[in-house]
């Protein structure tokens, strides 16, 4: 009975944060914003819209999100975006990547495990950066705005 009302308030848990990330998917997703240098806004004019980095099998639907197994324990998560972004810092619990022509957030959340990666993403080469996560990892990339997932192949396409 324990266990039974502790997977009740996982699953709340996960249903609201879903709902909150998707009704902020399309704003500035982060609870600490990388300032961009005025220098930079021309080159990364182009924004993606809010991302989420989930554990599901290419067979699965967006039906499936709200009960995604976890990508892993925080530490495993942070190493794997280190070893497959070598650029990306982590200050405050947010990996970071900032180059001229990207400059992206990873969100874990705050939680253990880490459920899923909210990602936002701003300039030509962003999509280079989310797409080789993608695809070395196998998590897929869901688009809340959309409701549905993106190939990574087809990111160049989407727009907000």
């Amino acid at each position: 009975m324990i266990a039974g009302g502790g997977l009740l308030l996982l699953g709340l848990g996960l249903l609201l944060r879903s709902r909150r990330v998707a009704a902020h998917a399309a704003a500035v997703i982060g609870t600490t914003p990388v300032p961009i240098p005025a220098s930079e806004l021309p080159a990364l004019a182009r924004r993606l819209p809010g991302m989420m980095l989930l554990n599901l099998r290419q067979s699965d639907g967006p039906e499936a999100v709200e009960r995604a197994p976890a990508l892993g324990r925080r530490g495993e998560v942070r190493q794997k975006l280190v070893e497959t972004l070598d650029a990306v810092r982590f200050e405050d619990g947010i990996g970071k990547l900032s180059a001229p022509d990207a400059w992206l957030t990873f969100d874990l959340g705050r939680g253990e495990p880490v459920w899923t990666i909210v990602v936002e993403a701003r300039g030509p080469r962003s999509t280079n950066a989310v797409r080789t996560l993608a695809e070395s990892t196998g998590w897929r990339i869901y688009v809340p705005s959309k409701g549905d997932f993106v190939d990574p192949a087809q990111l160049e396409e989407v727009t907000l």
